[in-house]
């Protein structure tokens, strides 16, 4: 098995991974990357349908 060294490697590895998981959810390409975050943050991919944000977070979050 060869393992995945570079950190900007492990991540984009780690994204594709949890896109799937993403992939049913009614979601804007912003709210995904949030997600992805929380999920990446967790390591567990199981919170996908369970996360909640307001309509305004991200704007919100982009603005602070």
């Amino acid at each position: 098995m060869e393992f995945i060294k570079q950190p900007m490697a492990i991540e984009h590895r780690s994204m594709e991974l949890i896109a799937p998981y993403l992939a049913g959810l009614s979601l804007s390409e912003a709210e995904k990357k949030v997600y992805s975050r929380i999920i990446h943050a967790a390591g567990d991919v199981e919170y996908a349908p369970i996360i909640r944000i307001s309509e305004t977070a991200v704007a919100a979050g982009i603005a602070a």
